[in-house]
């Protein structure tokens, strides 16, 4: 009997050891376990806080692209509209353009009748051999195919031309002198049909201009101090031959 106390005190020993131990064991699992949640809770924190900056700088960042974008789209608009602006311009100012190239060679074409007397005028001079007076026609920087101006140069070129002067064949079909559109302002171009006689005994060989009819184009200035006109030029470089 004594044994059998002995054995049972010893068990209820045991037993109250092993569940000390347990309850050591089982608080420091959860301090442990505490801990762990802790530290867990502190690194969600973080994460929580991370990720609220990260979802706060992104909002900005798209507040400030959406910003971005509607300043660029103004500005493309401003730019379309100014396009527009500088394009219905355009449109004004080609159509004032136009309509002042159209009322200044209308302005040009009321000079027919008198430039075409002023060029046989000139011709004539050249025909009958008056050539110093012919130099009263020309403007002081008259050029000749391309030629420089010089009085001498001059002479010896128009002195191989027996003849010249502006045609009066198919007057009606195709008339012998016509003021030429576009150009400079300043001067008043006209195509002129020309008949030409060349000095067979001419000291000068003159190569621009050709037996029979040439069709030349010459330039006109007008000197408001003399009230006069004057020719700045004669060519034939472009005139096409009909």
């Amino acid at each position: 009997m004594k044994k059998f106390v002995i054995v049972i005190i010893s068990i209820v020993v045991l037993f109250s050891f092993l569940m000390l131990n347990y309850l050591v064991w089982d608080k420091e699992n959860l301090q442990k376990q505490r801990e762990s949640d802790r530290l867990e809770q502190d690194w969600l924190k973080g994460q929580n806080r991370i990720l609220s900056t990260t979802v706060e700088e992104l909002e900005n960042s798209n507040s400030s692209l959406q910003k971005t974008t509607e300043e660029q789209r103004a500005r493309i608009r401003s730019m379309e509209e100014e396009i527009r602006a500088l394009r219905q311009q355009q449109l004004k100012d080609h159509k004032r353009m136009s309509d002042q190239t159209s009322a200044l060679d209308l302005y040009k074409s009321f000079f027919t009748e008198d430039l075409e007397n002023f060029t046989e005028d000139w011709f004539s001079c050249i025909s009958k051999n008056r050539y110093k007076e012919s130099l009263s026609f020309l403007h002081s920087d008259f050029n000749y195919w391309d030629r420089q101006y010089d009085v001498q140069d001059y002479i010896d070129f128009i002195s191989a031309i027996e003849y010249i002067g502006v045609s009066k064949e198919g007057q009606e079909e195709n008339p012998s002198f016509v003021i030429l559109e576009g150009g400079d302002p300043q001067i008043v171009a006209a195509q002129v049909t020309a008949n030409v006689q060349l000095r067979e005994d001419a000291s000068y060989e003159l190569t621009e201009l050709s037996q029979g009819i040439n069709y030349v184009e010459i330039g006109f200035s007008y000197n408001s101090m003399s009230k006069t006109w004057q020719i700045m030029y004669i060519d034939t470089k472009n005139i096409a031959n009909p």
